[in-house]
């Protein structure tokens, strides 16, 4: 059976969920948040542990669960009850596509470098799919196995997340979500640039909204938006690239609903491109799944090369206001991608970017504003035997499949 997956609901990311540690515990109440450490990728939550009735609380993008753990060799292996589930379309044995219900209720974990308080751990989720339509009604068949090796996340004790005593007056970050998620996911939702015109505010550039913000006792910058507090909490940072990881959670009476990762970077004062010569570079995607670049020639024409396949795709660019526009054409659709400039570190350059598909039926395919990061690599020419094609829409595969899920380039 095919292993495409089509979410259906706005569950969440099953297979990114991350749940525990390996070491004996130091305290009776571990207090961790997890998230994948590569950017591009989806997955984060937060787990807090009470080591003496070995009991846990999960809340990431799905929402939150109660479970009870055991430890298994190296490794513990937490139950949730209820599963987390998702509702999707798969191709069935008949070749047609069946809706199907995926469940997920046991994660194991265990430490793969550092300690307890800080490293990365090796995650598995297991758990089971039954078909609801199609020839294949009523069966069902097992998602993962307890064997497996499971993949890599970043873990860190909530006590030890890096401090926000830089968001003041004079600094702006680029990366934290004003709107509600109104049964879309936070990866979803556009992206903004925020400023600090004092200790207890936050300015939405784009909305031109300000709001409120405090500091929860767990660390969570809580922002007053309109559908209600919501909490951003940095976990990490990369002092080469600019990078930032943050954690995202809507906050139900002091405590998260549900948690996300977002990627974010502190945005230059006045960012620019520095005229066209700054653009017309060759410019690789920082997520290391897609082996995608943009090439960009002097004569405002260039490529998509995807330089795994020698794949290319024509493109056409301009650059006004400080924003690059790419255009690509194709039988069936016309792409416009924009990027706008927000940091640049070394040969890393950050861009706020939205990519708008449009049919020739009139339909539409959109990537909302998000922070992206891509690395300047010079002056370029086509490669000597790449071959155009025309491309078909992106389709973002179910995350329990992906076992880590990405995001689409």
């Amino acid at each position: 059976m095919s292993s495409h997956f089509k979410r259906r609901t706005a569950g969440g990311s099953l297979a990114a969920v991350l749940l525990g540690v390996s070491l004996p515990a130091v305290a009776a109440t571990e207090h961790t948040a997890y998230f994948t450490p590569w950017l591009g990728y989806l997955g984060g939550q937060v787990v807090r542990w009470d080591t003496d009735s070995q009991t846990a609380l999960l809340v990431n993008e799905s929402g939150a669960r109660q479970g009870s753990y055991t430890v298994v060799g190296a490794r513990r292996r937490l139950v949730v009850d209820p599963p987390f589930a998702s509702e999707g379309y798969v191709f069935d044995s008949c070749g047609n596509q069946a809706l199907v219900r995926d469940e997920t209720d046991i994660f194991l974990i265990g430490i793969d470098s550092g300690d307890v308080s800080q490293g990365t751990s090796r995650v598995n989720t297991v758990g089971r799919r039954q078909f609801l339509t199609g020839c294949d009604a009523g069966q069902t068949e097992p998602i993962g196995s307890e064997d497996e090796p499971g993949y890599t996340m970043s873990h860190l004790a909530m006590a030890l997340a890096p401090g926000m005593s830089d968001l003041k007056k004079g600094r702006r970050l680029a990366g934290p979500q004003e709107a509600s998620l109104n049964g879309a996911a936070l990866w979803q939702l556009a992206q903004e640039v925020v400023s600090f015109p004092d200790r207890r505010h936050v300015h939405f550039e784009r909305s031109g909204q300000t709001y409120a913000r405090s500091t929860h006792p767990d660390g969570w910058m809580v922002v007053s938006l309109p559908s209600g507090p919501r909490g951003f909490l940095r976990v990490a940072t990369d002092g080469k690239t600019g990078a930032e990881t943050w954690l995202v959670a809507d906050m139900v009476d002091g405590q998260p609903a549900w948690v996300s990762k977002s990627e974010m970077v502190m945005a230059d004062a006045a960012p620019s491109w520095g005229g066209a010569s700054g653009v017309s570079r060759n410019w690789r995607l920082s997520w290391d799944y897609a082996f995608m670049e943009y090439r960009l020639y002097p004569d405002q024409t260039g490529v998509r090369y995807f330089y795994r396949d020698d794949f290319v795709q024509p493109l056409s660019w301009g650059l006004a206001d400080e924003r690059v526009t790419l255009t690509r054409n194709h039988r069936s659709y016309q792409s416009v991608r924009h990027w706008t400039p927000l940091a640049r570190k070394g040969r890393f350059q950050w861009v706020m970017e939205d990519d708008t598909w449009t049919y020739t039926d009139g339909g539409t395919y959109v990537i909302a504003p998000r922070v992206v990061m891509y690395k300047d690599l010079g002056a370029g020419s086509p490669p000597a035997a790449a071959r155009a094609a025309q491309a078909a829409p992106p389709q973002r595969r179910a995350p329990q499949q992906d076992r880590a899920a990405r995001r689409v380039p």
